[in-house]
C-alpha cells in the first residue's frame, strides 16, 4: 500500500495539482467476480507503472544554475580586478 501511494497517487495527485485538475476519489464497489478481480489487479500495476513515470525531465543541475555561476565568477572577477 505504500509503494502505491509514493509511485502512483503522490505523482498523479501532484500532476493535476500543478495542471489544476481536481481530484475526486472512486467510491469503492465490492466485487467477487474473479475475472474483475484479476483485470482491477493488471490495471493497478499499469497504472503503478505509468503514474511512477517522469512527467517532465529536467536537467540537474538547471542551465539556469550554470547561468547564475557564470554571472556570479564574472561578477568575482571583475571585484578582483578593481
Amino acid at each position: 500500500a505504500t509503494n502505491a501511494l509514493v509511485h502512483a497517487v503522490w505523482p498523479v495527485e501532484a500532476t493535476a495539482s500543478r495542471r489544476g485538475v481536481a481530484l475526486t476519489p472512486l467510491p469503492a464497489r465490492p466485487s467477487s467476480d474473479p475475472n474483475r478481480e484479476e483485470m482491477e489487479r493488471k490495471l493497478s500495476q499499469l497504472l503503478d507503472v505509468q503514474a511512477a513515470g517522469v512527467d517532465r525531465i529536467e536537467s540537474i543541475p538547471s542551465p539556469y544554475f550554470w547561468e547564475v555561476i557564470a554571472d556570479f565568477e564574472a561578477r568575482l572577477a571583475s571585484v578582483k580586478n578593481n
